[in-house]
Order: structure tokens, then C-alpha cells, then sequence
């Protein structure tokens, strides 16, 4: 494999809140060269070829650069509720994607083909800009089973606790942060909190890379400021590229032509994909079988479900299929219950499997209230609030797993006194 600037780390190790990047100027020695190569050949791996035509007759190898003000002038021509510029810090991320990693770039691009759909659906459903997509290629490069040294994981590259506290379902078998919607939904709503925050999409942006710890800081130190820009020398030497890297994929992704971009044809198109949502268990092959799909389809389509398995599930588990398959799946799906081939459970069985009956607290003076779980709510936070143990709200609510939901109720007992 050819060599790999350091810089892709910005594409492979991205972590939310706590950030793990290494400087572009860092030497060459500071570098763990095995484990960049095996990073990025997973990412590069699979069977994939490059569109050959271009719209300006440039040949397949040729790179192509422009002036400054070329790219001054098509920067104030892309339209987006995000202010973003064209300046040296910029240019350095436009050079590394466009030039030096040019056929990641093409692959990013024929990627994008595939998950940008369906991130534009969320965006616009939440009426957010939508050139907030480009986040998801610079935090993972597209790749949905990205996983970083500190454990954030998918698209988002969304940690356990930012993707428990949005609502995401990870266990031994199902890993939502590597859903492209669902996880599209989990980074939406942290956006949308940060956005909150600070009022301004560039701040939100650096604070879903940083945390907003570090960006509370940086305006502190700059005495109240909040223009992006002025606080940049004192966020965090990865933030100080992450956003930059944000504008250049922008800028990429409107003149794709002009830099003789090539996507890889990956071979799927998002908008002949659907969803449903399946409670009993059931492996991959059973469904591959059923539908007529390959199980390697079924999985590049399905990376959320861990070892071909689904388990029984009391809020269900998302599966993507083809539109035409999904119809064959709807329609044959009470034949397949029947099967023994299909490894199943009722619906009430799958409640049942992940839940125990609840006890009720032998003390008199215990009144029970319902608690409804709320954006950001964890078990260990509900139980200091009512002064209990996470094994009592699990015991007081037939709990088997310590996993609670948005938007539900739980049984908590408090005192009377």
C-alpha cells in the first residue's frame, strides 16, 4: 500500500467529546505505522471501480489545482446556513483530500452516494442544514462499522455514553451507532444540543469534536467572543483541524467535477433501501434465505447486527432491506415464524426473554411514581435523583439488562416521608 499521510487519522480515530488526533506536523516516528496501514486498508478494502468520465476531459491520473482566488470565488458561491470560508488552514485540507489521499476522496465520494440520502432525510425532517452530512466523511470517511482506539464507533463516531444518552440500543449483538439513521438520529439530536448552546453552527461543530468544555474555555479566554475564528487559537489542536476539514469536504463535494473527484461505485443506491423493525429473533442467513439476497449484502446493508444475530427485542431491532425485498420479507414473514429454520420468538416471548417480574418494595412508607426517561437520562443518574440503587429501579421495573429507552416510563418507589 502506498503511503498514507498522517493527516488520515483525522478520517480514522475521530472521538466525540475526547479527542485523539494526531498533529499533521507530528514527525514520522510519532506514528504507529502498522496500525495506520491496517486502519486504512480496511477502509480502502472492497471491490469497487472509479467512474472514468469527466464532465472537463481531465484524464484519470491527472491532479488539478487552482489560484487562491479561484477557490475565494467558489467558496462565496456555495450556499449553506453554515459560514464556511476559504483561508490557508483551509487550503492545507482542500491540498490533502484533493491531491495526496485523492483516491480516498473517490471513494468517500462513491460512498456518499449511499448514506447521504439517508442523513439529508433527518437533516431536513429537523429542518438543520444540510451540510452538516459532510461531518459524518470527515469524523468516519463514510464507513459505518468505523471504530476508534477509544471506542466511538460508526458514522458519527459516536461514544457509549453520548449514544445511550440519545437513545441508541449497544449490546453483545446489536450496535445502533452503526445504523446510518439511527445513528444520523442520535448525532442530530446532539447537534441540536450544542446548537442550543452556543446558538452558532461552527461553535456546535467544535464542541461535538472537542466537547463543550473545551470551547466554554476558548471563549473564556478570548473574553466572551464567539466568532469561531477569533477563538481558534485556543481550542484543541485537533478541533483547529476538524473544522477546517468540515469546509474543505463542503467545498469538494460542490466542485467535484472541477477536481476530477471519480466516486467508486460501491454498488447500491440509498434510495432502493427501506426499514422495518423485527422483535423476534432471527439470524441474517435465515433472512438472506427468505428474501433471496446474498448474506454478504444483507450484512455490507445491516452493519448494527454484530454476529448474524437478532436478538428478541421488547422496542424491536431495525433491519435495512431492498424496497423489493422488504415486500417479499412482509409478505412471507408469518410463513417464516413457522419455520425451523427461522430462529424465533413470539412478541410476547421477546418481551418476556428481556424482562423479569417486577417486585414491589416490602416497606409501607414507599410510594411508587413513574419517572419518563428523558434525553441525556441514565439508570445511575435516575437513582441519585430518587435516592436509590440502580438495582432497584432494575428489580423495581423487571429489568434483566441495565437499558432504558427515551420516551419511557419507569417504576420508582420513593419515600412518603
Amino acid at each position: 500500500m502506498k503511503h498514507i499521510d498522517k493527516v488520515i487519522l483525522y478520517l480514522i480515530i475521530p472521538i466525540l467529546g475526547s479527542c485523539n488526533y494526531f498533529n499533521r506536523h507530528h514527525s514520522e516516528n510519532s506514528l504507529n505505522a502498522a496500525y495506520l496501514d491496517s486502519a486504512t486498508h480496511e477502509l480502502l478494502a472492497g471491490s469497487s471501480q472509479r467512474v472514468t468520465a469527466n464532465m472537463y476531459g481531465f484524464q484519470a491520473d491527472e491532479v488539478i489545482t487552482y489560484p487562491d482566488s479561484i477557490y475565494q470565488s467558489r467558496y462565496l458561491s456555495i450556499a449553506t446556513d453554515i459560514p464556511v470560508v476559504y483561508n490557508e488552514f483551509v487550503k492545507d485540507y482542500i491540498e490533502m483530500y484533493a491531491l495526496r489521499e485523492k483516491e480516498l476522496l473517490d471513494r468517500m465520494v462513491g460512498k456518499s452516494r449511499l448514506y447521504y440520502p439517508q442523513i439529508e432525510v433527518v437533516l431536513d425532517r429537523k429542518k438543520m442544514p444540510i451540510a452538516l452530512k459532510h461531518l459524518a466523511m470527515v469524523e468516519s470517511a463514510l464507513n459505518p462499522a468505523a471504530a476508534s482506539r477509544r471506542s466511538a464507533v460508526g458514522l458519527w463516531q459516536l461514544t457509549f455514553p453520548t449514544a445511550s444518552s440519545m437513545g441508541l440500543h449497544i449490546n453483545d449483538y446489536v450496535d445502533e451507532r452503526m445504523n446510518p439513521v439511527l445513528a444520523t438520529e442520535a448525532a442530530t439530536k446532539y447537534l441540536t444540543k450544542l446548537y442550543n448552546i452556543y446558538h452558532d453552527w461552527l461553535l456546535a461543530i467544535a464542541a461535538y469534536n472537542c466537547g463543550p468544555g473545551n470551547v466554554n474555555k476558548a471563549i473564556a479566554r478570548m473574553g466572551g467572543y464567539t466568532d469561531f475564528w477569533q477563538l481558534y487559537p485556543h481550542l484543541p489542536r485537533e478541533t483547529r483541524g476538524y473544522v477546517p476539514a468540515f469546509m474543505a469536504i463542503t467545498y469538494l463535494m460542490e466542485y467535484q467535477e472541477e477536481h476530477n473527484v471519480r466516486p467508486a461505485d460501491h454498488g447500491f443506491s440509498a434510495q432502493a433501501f427501506d426499514t422495518t423493525r423485527v422483535f423476534q429473533s432471527v439470524t441474517l442467513p435465515a433472512i438472506a434465505a427468505a428474501t433471496g439476497m446474498a448474506v454478504e449484502e444483507l450484512r455490507t446493508l445491516n452493519p448494527a447486527i454484530l454476529q448474524d444475530f437478532v436478538p428478541a427485542s421488547r422496542w424491536g431491532t431495525v433491519i435495512n432491506l431492498p424496497v423489493n425485498k422488504l415486500a417479499i420479507f412482509e409478505r412471507e414473514n408469518a410463513r417464516l415464524l413457522a419455520s425451523k429454520d427461522w430462529k424465533h420468538e413470539t412478541m410476547e416471548n421477546a418481551i418476556t426473554a428481556k424482562m423479569i417480574k417486577p417486585k414491589v418494595p416490602d416497606d409501607p412508607t414507599m410510594v411508587l411514581i413513574s419517572h419518563q426517561v428523558k434525553s441525556g437520562n441514565t439508570l445511575i443518574g435516575i437513582a441519585n435523583r430518587y435516592k436509590c440503587s440502580v438495582q432497584d429501579l432494575m428489580s423495581w421495573n423487571g429489568l434483566k439488562e441495565p437499558v432504558i429507552r427515551y420516551g419511557e416510563s419507569l417504576n420508582v418507589y420513593v419515600n412518603r416521608k
